[in-house]
């Protein structure tokens, strides 16, 4: 169970360092420079797949053997269930700006398209 839990932690951190980058094209997009599109598309889609078919059903199974051992520490986990369902509304809103604003910019046709 460590393990997993190692695993879950050090995936956090991954994801945390990703939004880094995340922020610093976004930063670049705001000045009126071009943003590396691929980066920010791969990032966008990391985050639309991975945590929900991967991460997720592990902390899942974490939270279930939590509840069946410490049914009083598991009611705090709904802060988590909350967090997953603003994550995914605020990546789909995040893909859906940002696709439309990138697919204005001159040299974003082609990116991640093969082109």
């Amino acid at each position: 169970m460590t393990e997993i839990i190692d695993v879950l932690r050090q995936e956090h951190r991954n994801m945390e360092s990703l939004l880094r980058v995340l922020e610093r094209e976004v930063s670049v997009f705001s000045r009126g420079d071009r943003p590396d599109y691929e980066v920010v598309l791969a990032v966008i889609d990391y985050f639309k797949d991975y945590p929900d078919s991967c991460h997720h059903p592990e902390e899942d199974m974490i939270v279930e053997k939590l509840k069946a051992r410490d049914p009083v520490a598991a009611a705090s986990i709904g802060v988590l269930e909350a967090q997953r369902k603003g994550t995914h509304h605020e990546t789909g809103c995040f893909e859906r700006t940002s696709g439309y604003q990138f697919c204005r910019w001159p040299g974003f046709a082609g990116v991640g398209s093969g082109a």
